[in-house]
């Protein structure tokens, strides 16, 4: 998978703390039209929970 931007379709967890890192399972889709679920990393609690849906981010 390449590093590129995908939207947030879904967001199917809520965040999750495991070694340091907070962690939210999302439904992306990429500029191709693919859909896929990626588990996302955040550094902080906050930016984790501030995830809206269609927000865009590189999983």
């Amino acid at each position: 998978m390449f590093k590129e931007p995908c939207t947030i379709l879904k967001i199917k967890s809520r965040p999750l703390f495991f070694c340091g890192l907070w962690f939210v399972d999302l439904e992306l889709q990429n500029e191709n039209g693919w859909r896929f679920e990626r588990r996302a990393m955040f550094a902080s609690k906050s930016a984790a929970e501030n995830i809206k849906i269609g927000d865009n981010i590189i999983p």
